[in-house]
């Protein structure tokens, strides 16, 4: 009878013969979860069946490397890397205006990755009356609240927004690029 240590030591060894059935199994073992991972983490439906792909593509090609530890956990590492990855690639269609500033600052804020603490420091160099307004949208205010709370008109509101954004935009790509 086979033990969990030599049925994983028998997975391992065929995983590194590249044995099909092997990774067969991990597929159906583990793709939806997977998938489920890759796609809560990804923008669009398209986005994480291109990272779900690419994940498998770099099992087969890596199986000869796995060291039969946890397959589950290096499956889902493999996964989070090609995620990471995905979100580092996208960085200079954000900074190039293909998206919103809205989504721009959810992207940084949501993924919590290496640019947050460049964005506050961008955040901080804005400054002065672009600042106050820019924290204002950033706290889920409206034009109209921003402006009664800081006394000057909604037109000044926005301009002060757009030149806030673009500020902080031009210091983005300096540091991240």
């Amino acid at each position: 009878m086979a033990t969990p240590s030599n049925h994983s030591a028998d997975l391992t060894d065929r995983a590194q013969r590249m044995d099909e059935n092997v990774y067969q199994q991990w597929y159906q073992e583990h793709a939806r979860r997977l998938m489920a991972f890759i796609q809560s983490r990804c923008k669009t439906k398209a986005d994480g069946e291109e990272i779900f792909q690419e994940m498998w593509l770099r099992v087969w090609k890596s199986g000869t490397a796995f060291d039969g530890s946890n397959v589950r956990a290096w499956l889902f590492q493999i996964a989070r890397n090609l995620i990471i990855d995905a979100s580092r690639k996208r960085r200079p269609e954000l900074l190039a205006g293909e998206v919103s500033w809205e989504e721009f600052v959810v992207s940084i804020v949501e993924e919590e990755d290496d640019r947050l603490p460049v964005f506050r420091d961008c955040l901080k160099r804005v400054g002065g009356p672009f600042l106050d307004v820019i924290q204002g949208f950033l706290s889920g205010k409206k034009t109209t609240e921003i402006a009664v709370e800081l006394g000057i008109a909604e037109g000044t509101v926005s301009s002060r927004k757009s030149r806030g954004e673009e500020e902080i935009k031009q210091c983005l790509k300096q540091k991240l690029q």
